[in-house]
């Protein structure tokens, strides 16, 4: 578990159902968390996603991903992504918050 400011004892349905679900074990698992920000007056937006995969072949990995779309300007659109051990992964159980390498989606 890490540490925050505070922790949260009771949660709605929709909260809970957030909460990682990946054992550690479960074959094949493919688990995703995101975030959007829309700006729809200026068509624009940021998309940034975090996931992990346990394969039925391989090991299991997590992924970040960053997404950004400019409906007037596609030339500026850009997607990035980068691969990490599942060992730089790390949920939280008794409150929603996701970690992959140095970033964390709470």
């Amino acid at each position: 578990m890490f540490a925050t400011d505070t922790v949260i004892t009771q949660f709605s349905q929709s909260e809970h159902d957030n909460f990682p679900r990946w054992d550690g074990r479960q074959k094949p698992f493919y688990e995703v968390w995101f975030f959007k920000c829309n700006l729809l007056e200026e068509e624009k937006a940021l998309w940034i996603r975090y996931t992990v995969i346990n394969p039925v072949q391989g090991h299991p990995f997590a992924e970040l991903w960053g997404i950004y779309f400019d409906v007037e300007n596609p030339q500026s659109q850009c997607i990035l992504k980068e691969v990490f051990p599942i060992s730089d992964y790390r949920p939280a159980s008794k409150y929603f918050f996701v970690q992959i390498g140095g970033s964390w989606l709470k």
